[in-house]
C-alpha cells in the first residue's frame, strides 16, 4: 500500500483532464527554477508555456509508451518491452526506422502509479470509440496508449504529398477499442507556424475537425494573435465535433473567429459530412449547407419504429447509395439525428434536399437512440 503527498493535493497543480488510466495535469508555476531562470519561468506562465505530466493510474489498464516517457513509478509496477518474438521485434524496428518512431515501446501492468516526464508540449487525450476505432498519426505525436490497442505504420498512397510536402513517407495507424494519448506542439508554436504561411506568396490550407480548430483558434484570440493568410487560402473541416459536442458553437460562430484571427472568410471555409461505412461525401455548398447528391439517397427514420419521416422532422439519419459493392452496406443506419429540408430553401441554386445534422444519440450519457431522440426532438423542426 502506498500513498502519495504533495503531488495532484498541491495548489500548484492543476488537472487538465482525465481519461482511462490517464490523468495530464499542468502546473500553474514552475517552482524548481534558478534565479538566472526564474524571470524566464515566470513569463512563461503568464504566456500558458506551463509544463504538463502524465499520470497512468495501472489499476484501470495497462499502458504502452513512447521510448524514454517513463519518469518514475510507485507501487506494483512491471515493465516489459512488448515484443513478443523474433518476427515482432524485427517488424517494429523497421516500422520504427521508416516512421521515426522508437522500435521498442515499453508495456506497463499492475497496480501502482506511473508518471511520466513532464513536456511543455499540449497533450491529448482520445477515446477511440469516438472514431471508429482507428486514427491516423503523423510522425511522432505518439505519447502513450491502452496496451489493448494495436499500431503499425503505412505508405501515404500520395507519393507527392510524401516527396514535394516533406511529409515523409509513412504514417502510424492505431487500431482497436481503449484510450490514446498524443502530444503536440503547443498553440503558440502553431500560430508562429502559421506566421509564417501568412508571410509566403502562396496560399494556406487548413484541414482539420471543426472542434480542434475553434479551440485553437480560441486560444490564439487570448495570445492576442490576428494574421492575414494570403488571398484564397482554404480550411477544410470534416469530423464534427465528437466528444467536445457540448462545446460546439454555431457554425457562424466558428467563421467568424476564422476571419478574425486568421482572415479567412466564410466564402473559404468548406465542410465534408460522411461515414466510415458510407463511400460518399456530402460537400457543404456556398451556404454550408449538406445537399444530397445524386449518387446517394438520406431517410429519416422514427427513433423508435424507423419508420421514414416526412420532410422537416428530425429522426435517425440512414444513408443510402449503390456505390458500395466490396461489402453489402449500401444501406447505413447512423446514431445520428437530423432532418432534412427542400433544396430549394437554401437559395444556392442545388435542387436537391439538403441534410441538418443536430448530433449523435451515441453519447455515454444517453441510455438509448430514443431517449437521445427525445432531447432532440423539435430543434430545428420546421413546423
Amino acid at each position: 500500500m502506498f500513498k502519495i503527498n504533495n503531488f495532484q493535493d498541491n495548489d500548484d497543480v492543476k488537472t487538465l483532464d482525465c481519461l482511462g488510466p490517464f490523468t495530464v495535469i499542468e502546473y500553474q508555476r514552475d517552482l524548481s527554477v534558478m534565479p538566472s531562470s526564474a524571470m524566464i519561468a515566470y513569463y512563461s506562465s503568464q504566456m500558458n508555456v506551463r509544463k504538463r505530466q502524465v499520470i497512468c493510474d495501472m489499476s484501470k489498464a495497462g499502458v504502452t509508451l513512447q521510448a524514454g516517457a517513463m519518469q518514475w513509478t510507485v507501487g506494483d509496477v512491471n515493465a516489459t518491452t512488448g515484443i513478443k518474438g523474433v518476427g515482432d521485434f524485427l517488424g517494429k524496428a523497421m516500422r520504427g526506422k521508416v516512421t521515426g518512431e522508437s522500435a521498442i515501446k515499453p508495456e506497463y501492468t499492475g497496480d501502482g502509479i506511473l508518471v511520466l516526464e513532464p513536456t511543455y508540449k499540449h497533450i491529448i487525450l482520445m477515446d477511440m470509440a469516438d472514431w471508429d476505432g482507428s486514427v491516423v498519426l503523423d510522425d511522432g505525436l505518439f505519447l502513450a496508449c491502452d496496451s489493448r490497442l494495436r499500431h503499425k505504420a503505412v505508405m501515404r498512397s500520395n507519393l507527392s504529398s510524401a516527396v514535394a510536402g516533406g511529409e515523409g513517407l509513412f504514417n502510424t495507424v492505431v487500431t482497436g477499442p481503449g484510450k490514446i494519448l498524443l502530444q503536440t506542439m503547443p498553440v503558440s508554436g502553431v500560430a508562429a507556424a502559421l506566421a509564417r504561411y501568412a508571410a509566403s506568396p502562396l496560399p494556406t490550407r487548413v484541414i482539420g475537425f471543426p472542434s480542434y480548430l475553434w479551440f485553437g483558434l480560441k486560444r490564439m484570440e487570448e495570445l492576442g494573435v490576428s494574421l492575414r493568410l494570403r488571398p484564397d487560402s482554404q480550411i477544410l473541416l470534416a469530423g464534427g465535433w465528437k466528444q467536445h459536442a457540448a462545446q460546439q458553437v454555431d457554425k457562424s460562430v466558428l467563421y467568424d473567429l476564422a476571419r478574425k484571427v486568421l482572415g479567412v472568410g466564410e466564402e473559404h471555409i468548406h465542410e465534408l459530412f460522411g461515414a466510415v461505412e458510407h463511400p460518399i461525401f456530402y460537400n457543404a455548398c456556398q451556404r454550408h449547407h449538406f445537399h444530397i447528391p445524386i449518387y446517394g439517397r438520406i431517410l429519416i427514420r422514427d427513433p423508435d419504429t424507423l419508420a421514414p419521416l416526412p420532410t422537416g422532422r428530425v429522426g435517425l439519419v440512414n444513408l443510402i447509395s449503390p456505390l458500395m459493392t466490396a461489402t453489402p452496406t449500401l444501406s447505413v443506419m447512423t446514431d445520428d439525428l437530423g432532418y432534412l429540408t427542400p433544396g430549394e430553401d437554401c437559395g444556392c441554386g442545388i435542387s436537391s434536399p439538403y441534410l441538418t445534422i443536430l448530433g449523435r444519440v451515441g453519447m455515454a450519457d444517453i441510455q438509448t437512440c430514443a431517449a437521445g431522440a427525445s432531447e432532440l426532438l423539435g430543434k430545428g423542426e420546421m413546423g
